[in-house]
């Protein structure tokens, strides 16, 4: 039930996205030719209107076709002199002012915002239970010995003369294991819905960075607030997140340069994002949503980065014909959206085998 829970919204995500193409399209009158889900070959498709909507084999998301968006080829494909008049006109993305082919580009990553902000507006509304979670267990600690693993809850600690209950707070749980490290501790932990009682040795002298019982902890959940505030409350965080994604985004190009085994550890691609997601589905729904909001949040970030075939690349090609005065040639920009694409391909690949040796190693 996750996994299916989690495709459907990665693909969501990337629909939700191109959805963002269309609209805008079709705000500024541009003829959408096609938009279908998935990726050829088809299924299926119907007609309403001027627009194909299909159903495609590979389910990997979506795409919109808009009218003239790729004039110079089409331009080669069709002979008719009624043809090339037709794509030279008022509809044609190719003729639409500027700002409105950058509006067109740029409405994906808007969606991509918007899907995030609603997301999170509904979790505050709703809000989600105090708890304090396990983020990291050490190998070879006290710990990994007694079975805990990420995403297990702490709900309830015997820490030598100190009792706490849920909801337990980092900090609490943390001074009083300082004051009961090298006796035996009890623990109620909360694994995948079902409870689970363990007593556990803890070490008098744990390696550096690591504790007595050698766990990385995080105090997790949302306070529900009223309905019209979550509106506030979730916007402030999608733009909070997006700032500190694209901060985060520029530390991971400089660390590239500067330590490109370090950088690359803390990169995930699809099955690395797959294998997050699963965990934190286990931790309950809600939690799932949340990581599913800071996806689409990430793609957003992705999608602006100024690089040939995301978004970004295309309004930068935008930015040079604006100052230069003409476009660039409708050649030129497929090559370098081909180069560009294969570089993507590359880097996806080397990230999935990444992912995959991760994985393995656990």
């Amino acid at each position: 039930m996750i996994t299916l829970i989690i495709i459907i919204g990665l693909i969501v995500l990337i629909l939700a996205h191109e959805f963002g193409h269309f609209i805008a399209a079709k705000i500024f009158n541009v003829k959408v030719e096609e938009f279908g889900i998935g990726y050829p070959p088809r299924i299926f498709g119907k007609q309403f209107g001027e627009t194909l909507y299909s159903v495609n084999w590979l389910p990997l998301g979506g795409f919109v076709r808009i009218h003239g968006e790729d004039k110079d080829e089409e331009e080669e494909t069709h002979e008719k002199d009624e043809t090339l008049d037709s794509l030279r006109s008022e509809r044609s993305f190719a003729t639409q002012a500027l700002w409105k082919r950058a509006v067109i580009l740029i409405a994906g990553v808007t969606m991509n915002m918007l899907v995030g902000w609603l997301i999170f507006s509904g979790i505050f509304a709703t809000g989600i239970p105090a708890h304090l979670a396990i983020a990291e267990v050490a190998k070879d600690s006290p710990a990994y010995a007694a079975g805990l693993v990420a995403n297990d809850f702490i709900v309830g600690a015997h820490l030598g003369t100190v009792v706490l209950n849920d909801p337990i707070h980092s900090e609490d749980f943390i001074a009083a294991m300082k004051k009961a490290a090298g006796s035996s501790v009890s623990l109620t932990v909360l694994h995948e819905g079902k409870e689970k009682t363990l007593s556990i040795l803890s070490r008098a002298n744990p390696p550096e960075g690591e504790g007595s019982l050698g766990v990385a902890l995080s105090d997790v959940g949302v306070e529900k607030v009223p309905f019209f505030s979550s509106f506030g409350r979730g916007f402030t965080a999608t733009i909070t997140l997006f700032w500190l994604t694209l901060k985060g985004f520029f530390s991971l190009v400089i660390g590239l340069f500067s330590s490109p085994g370090t950088a690359m550890a803390d990169v995930a691609g699809p099955v690395g994002v797959f294998s997050i997601a699963t965990q934190t589905g286990k931790m309950g729904l809600v939690y799932l949503f949340q990581l599913i909001a800071l996806i689409s949040i990430n793609l957003s970030v992705l999608n602006l980065i100024p690089f040939p075939a995301l978004d970004g690349g295309r309004v930068l090609f935008l930015i040079i014909e604006k100052l230069k005065g003409s476009p660039v040639s409708s050649k030129t920009q497929r090559t370098v959206n081909t180069i560009g694409f294969a570089a993507l391909i590359l880097l996806m690949v080397f990230v999935t085998i990444h992912d995959v040796g991760n994985i393995l190693h656990k």
